[in-house]
């Protein structure tokens, strides 16, 4: 980090000018000198705050609203992980986890929607300090589509061909695939 100081060189804080050669001069020591009662002193306590988690990964959940955060965990002292979404990965940002375990690599968010696009962001905090990392880069993902509901399987007539019909309920898919299984519970297929 940046430490910015500010010193008063003309007159000291009895408001007299400074003592010794020269017309101005500066004086800084660990402690109180001994023997005065008016000499200033700077302590500055620097904490580090936690290393900063990388490779950030956001994946939509096949077949649900849900999107897998995941990180890499560079911190060895620190106590927790936050992650944060927005709806358009730069305003809106809120803390959609709290606060997770010190060594947590992931998080599981229910967006609650379907084919919706979120944008996450991670950092870790050293509590003892009140310190953050960085945040990781910013990454998104889109929940997937809504199920189609299946209508129904009626056979041709006079053939071996059976015609299948659904109800498509999403808006932004790109293709369906029909599987046909001779028991309704194994040995499904592409068809």
């Amino acid at each position: 980090g940046i430490s910015k100081f500010a010193f008063r060189v003309v007159n000291d804080i009895t408001n007299s000018q400074p003592s010794g050669s020269g017309t101005s001069q500066l004086n800084i020591s660990s402690s109180e000198v001994s023997g005065t009662s008016q000499d200033p002193k700077i302590v500055v306590t620097h904490t580090d705050p936690p290393a900063d988690p990388t490779n950030a990964s956001a994946t939509s959940a096949n077949g649900s609203q849900h999107i897998i955060v995941t990180w890499t965990d560079n911190a060895s002292d620190e106590n927790e992980y936050h992650v944060e979404r927005s709806n358009d990965g730069s305003t809106g940002w809120s803390d959609i986890s709290g606060a997770l375990p010190a060594n947590t690599t992931s998080y599981d968010d229910n967006v609650g929607a379907w084919s919706t696009t979120r944008y996450y962001r991670v950092r870790a905090l050293k509590t003892s300090s009140g310190d953050y990392s960085n945040y990781t880069s910013v990454v998104s993902a889109t929940t997937a589509p809504a199920a189609p509901t299946i209508g129904a399987v009626t056979p041709a007539d006079d053939s071996n061909v059976l015609s299948v019909s659904w109800t498509d309920n999403s808006s932004d898919e790109t293709t369906f695939s029909i599987e046909a299984s001779a028991d309704g519970s194994t040995g499904w297929s592409a068809v």
